[in-house]
This record gives C-alpha cells, sequence and structure tokens, in this order.
C-alpha cells in the first residue's frame, strides 16, 4: 500500500528537484569581476637605486607592481638638466626602461621627472608623480626653487609651460635663443612649478610656451616671460615652512618689424590689405584708377574700393611705419550666383532705447536721389520721411532720430534711392522694432583709489565670457558703467604707461614688462534696475 502510494508521488518529486536545481544554478551566475581598479602602479624597484651617487650606468630600470603603459612622453617625462639627445624611454613588461645617449656630466646632479606618464596597462590610472635623481658625482644637490606663472592679462595660470634657468654669470639676452637651460622644469594646472636638487648659485629664470619643443627662444608667437633679478635656491628643511613664491606673467611679444601680412582682391574692385603692426599714416594710390581707402579702428588693415570696377588691380602702398610696396592682385573667384546685400542696419525686433540706428553699406554711396526722404518713419501716434547722415567715407550713416523708450517703430529705407560708385541702387528694407528703457540696466559706480596718481588707468567691465563690455580712461576718479545688461561682471584696471589707451605686452628684447593689470578679488552680480557702488583699490 506504502509502496503504491510513493511510487505515484515519485513523478511530482522529480519534477519538484528538477526545479530546484535549475533554480540553485540561476542564483549562482557568473562572477561580476569586482570593484574597478582604481589604483595606479606603484614603483618597487630601481636599477641603479633611486638617488644614487657616483652613477656611471646607461641604462636605467624602474621595476612596477603591474603590467603598464607610457603616455605623451614628450610632454609628461621631463629631464633636468636636459641632454642634447633625448634618451630613449620604453616600456618592458612591468618595467620602464630608460637608455641614456650623451655622456653624463661631471658631478652633476640629474632629475627624471614622470607627470602623469606611466598608466596601468588596463584601466589607465596614472601615477601623478615619480621622480627617479642621481649624481654623477659624490653629493645629491638639495636646493630648491618654487614658483607660479600666469598670463600677464588674464593673470589665469598658464599649465604646461616650460620654466628655464641659465647661469646667470653666463646669461646674457640672446642667451634663450641660442642655448638650451641648465636646469628644466614644467608648469601644472594651476601654473605653478618648483625645481628640485638644485646645486647653489645664482640663476636667471625664463618661462617659455616652447612650441617647438626646441628650448629656445625663437619666436615672437611664442608666450615667454623673465625677470630683470636672479634668482637664488634655497634649502627647505621643513615641508611646511613658508617659501617666497617667484611671480612670472607670461605674454606674447608684439611684433614689431612692420610689413603687409595679407593682400586680397575680395571681388571686382575691392580690396582688403592687412599689416603686422598699426600704420601711421598711409597712402594707396593706383595709376589710371581713382580709390577710396579705409583704415579699420586698430589701423591695420585697409579697405580699397577702386572706382572702376576690374578683376585686377595694381596698387602702391605707403606708410611711414615702414611700408613701401607694389601690389598686384587678381580676383579669381567665382561670382556669387545670390544677390549681395546692399546695406544693412544695426536694428533688431528689440532695440536699446540708448542707441543710434546706424546702416552699412557694402559699397560707398556715390549719390541719393532725394536726401530728404530716405527713410520712412512709423509710431503708434505719427509717421514722417527723414533722412540719413553719412560718415566722410560714406560706407556708414545713421538716423538723426531722438527715439521714445519703451515704444514702437516701424523703420522703411526707401528703394532705388541710394546709388553706390558702381550704379547699383538699393531694395526697400523695411524693419520693425521695440525699445526697451533705462529701468532694464544696471549701473556699476566704481570709485578708484591708485597708489601712483600720476598714471592713467584704463577701467573694464568684463562679462562672464572675459570680454570687455564698456570702458573708460581715469585717474583717481569715480567713474559710472550704465545701461549694463543683468549678469555677472568683473572689474579689471590697466596701468596705461605709455597713455595709448590700450593695454601693450612686453617685449623681453628691450626688457619691457607688460603693463600691470589689477582685478577687482569679486565678482559683481547685477540686476535689471539697479546700482551698485564699489571701491577699487589699485595697490601692489
Amino acid at each position: 500500500m506504502y509502496t503504491t502510494k510513493i511510487k505515484q508521488y515519485l513523478p511530482i518529486f522529480a519534477a519538484f528537484l528538477v526545479q530546484a536545481l535549475l533554480y540553485s544554478c540561476a542564483s549562482v551566475g557568473y562572477p561580476t569581476g569586482g570593484e574597478v581598479d582604481k589604483i595606479p602602479p606603484k614603483p618597487i624597484a630601481f636599477e641603479p637605486k633611486n638617488e644614487s651617487r657616483d652613477f656611471v650606468a646607461d641604462k636605467i630600470l624602474i621595476q612596477f607592481d603591474e603590467y603598464i603603459q607610457l603616455k605623451d612622453v614628450d610632454n609628461q617625462v621631463i629631464i633636468s638638466p636636459p641632454f642634447e639627445n633625448k634618451p630613449e624611454i620604453v616600456v618592458k613588461g612591468k618595467a620602464v626602461q630608460i637608455s641614456i645617449k650623451d655622456t653624463l656630466k661631471p658631478n652633476t646632479t640629474y632629475l627624471f621627472q614622470f607627470k602623469n606618464a606611466v598608466v596601468d596597462n588596463n584601466e589607465g590610472n596614472a601615477l601623478s608623480s615619480l621622480d627617479y635623481v642621481f649624481s654623477t658625482g659624490k653629493i645629491l644637490d638639495s636646493l630648491s626653487l618654487q614658483g607660479v606663472v600666469v598670463d600677464a592679462l588674464t593673470l589665469k595660470p598658464e599649465e604646461n609651460i616650460n620654466v628655464l634657468l641659465y647661469n646667470a654669470a653666463d646669461f646674457t639676452d640672446s642667451t634663450v635663443a641660442k642655448y638650451k637651460p641648465v636646469y628644466l622644469t614644467k608648469t601644472d594646472k594651476k601654473g605653478e612649478f618648483k625645481f628640485k636638487y638644485l646645486t647653489q648659485g645664482s640663476y636667471k629664470i625664463i618661462a617659455l610656451k616652447d612650441n617647438d619643443k626646441s628650448l629656445t627662444y625663437n619666436n615672437p608667437a611664442e608666450k615667454i616671460a623673465f625677470m630683470a633679478d636672479a634668482v637664488e635656491p634655497i634649502y627647505i628643511c621643513d615641508s611646511a615652512a613658508t617659501v617666497d613664491t617667484i611671480e612670472l606673467k607670461a605674454f606674447e611679444q608684439n611684433v614689431l618689424q612692420q610689413r603687409i601680412t595679407n593682400s586680397n582682391l575680395k571681388k571686382a574692385g575691392y580690396a582688403v590689405i592687412t599689416t603686422s603692426c598699426p600704420m601711421q599714416n598711409p597712402v594707396v594710390t593706383s595709376d589710371g584708377n581713382d580709390l577710396i581707402v579705409y583704415t579699420n579702428k586698430t589701423s591695420d588693415t585697409l579697405h580699397v574700393w577702386a572706382k572702376k570696377a576690374t578683376d585686377s588691380l595694381s596698387l602702391i602702398v605707403l606708410d611711414s611705419s615702414g611700408i613701401s610696396d607694389t601690389l598686384k592682385l587678381r580676383n579669381f573667384a567665382k561670382q556669387k550666383s545670390r544677390k549681395e546685400p546692399f546695406l544693412k542696419t544695426n536694428i533688431k525686433s528689440t532695440f536699446p532705447y540708448y542707441d543710434t540706428i546706424r546702416v552699412s553699406f557694402t559699397n560707398p554711396v556715390d549719390s541719393v536721389i532725394d536726401s530728404e526722404k530716405m527713410m520712412y518713419v512709423k509710431t503708434a501716434t505719427d509717421s514722417f520721411y527723414t533722412h540719413l547722415v553719412f560718415d566722410s567715407l560714406k560706407l556708414n550713416a545713421f538716423v538723426p532720430l531722438k527715439l521714445i523708450p519703451d515704444s514702437s517703430y516701424q523703420f522703411i529705407i526707401v528703394g532705388k534711392n541710394i546709388v553706390d560708385i558702381y550704379g547699383n541702387t538699393n531694395d526697400t528694407v523695411v524693419q520693425k522694432t521695440k525699445l526697451n528703457s533705462a529701468k532694464d540696466y544696471g549701473t556699476i559706480k566704481i570709485t578708484v583709489v591708485a597708489t601712483d596718481k600720476t598714471l592713467p588707468y584704463i577701467l573694464q567691465v568684463l562679462n562672464e565670457k572675459g570680454a570687455v563690455v564698456s570702458e573708460k580712461v581715469v585717474g583717481n576718479d569715480v567713474v559710472e558703467f550704465t545701461n549694463l545688461t543683468a549678469g555677472k561682471y568683473t572689474i579689471r584696471a590697466i596701468a596705461d604707461d605709455n597713455a595709448n589707451g590700450k593695454w601693450d605686452a612686453g617685449n623681453y628684447w628691450k626688457s619691457i614688462q607688460s603693463e600691470k593689470v589689477y582685478y577687482m578679488p569679486k565678482t559683481l552680480e547685477l540686476r535689471s534696475n539697479w546700482d551698485i557702488e564699489e571701491t577699487f583699490e589699485l595697490a601692489e
């Protein structure tokens, strides 16, 4: 009887057992691999040992606790003093091998700095810093020198810029162009640098954005910073001690040689000429063709219109700044299928109440058929004709109207009324706009307190992108910046040493530093219909 019942339930037990086994297998699953490795490689052995004296080897082996890779060796491995011939640095399994190809100098301490060059083979975790140092003499030099490099205008840190030391006794201005330094390091993300293992002495210090990796200054486009005085390294026995920091301000030197840098015939009859330096009193002539010449605000670009529109133009350009050139220009560009705009305006759907309506023209204007009916103006209560007031070259004009804030306008430039120098006439242009009012803007009032009361200062308001939105030349004055839109602003002052109304970079070859720049330490947050008053102390 019991046997019969057991047999009866055996299929049920078997099915249950199979399901249990399947669930058990499914529950085990696959291994997840554990946590992601975030630990960088660790050096475990050096051959020859780190901080060796009487070093004579031509190969160095640094062993790590895991397989590694090397990244960006040219920028992330710094060797000081630099070699004439670059050593070969390669990976050998779990080791870095350095093959020295130069004859080592006697009684010299050498430093290999691996910044972020060594990473592990799988996750790419970087060893943030590793120093390998040795001396070819009995003593390991132990003096240090530290500082920071910033941009001379923005005062922002200069990352990955070379900092070079030269023996002061042998240094002349041309040394940086002819010879490599005796010591070398680079700045970090904060613009900070530190020389270690220096020998006692007096040094000239230079910072250089070495674009061509030559360790020499041979291009004015490379940023440079320098100090007039020599510096001396010190021994730091306490890592927590306060140490004086050198500040170097890097600038891109202005090109001093005047020349024409570019010249193009943009279209028939219209040429653009650019120069490396501002022009003083340019004269442009062309045989058999009358010209209209316009110089831009910075005096380094000429816009030239020939009254006879041709695809080839011969020009003679003279200027007392050092230009005497004959240019033969041709226009090889295919004509555009679409019609080129005759004029454009600064009118937008919303227009600043304090601004002036302006019109600019593609080519200089030759004549106006009806000067009293150039523009038709409509308001909510009135409509009338008005004229335009041209500049001397007839490339720009403004509308001589006093506009009413919080009002709507429609401006209609009458077509077929304005004629350019090539006989083209304008189309009718219709634009609507709504003027805002003073309550849509804020005002920043700055009281300037300067230590040097003899200098003029250029006071600038910068927006969040660092662009100058307003500026004024001041002394020890109270100055107001009005009609500023809501936003965050920084205030900058430039000590205008030569009173030319702009910031001037330095000149290494003349031992001239860049003009000093001051920043107000806090950001100003302005709202619409607000006034902010601040005092700005310009002190050393």
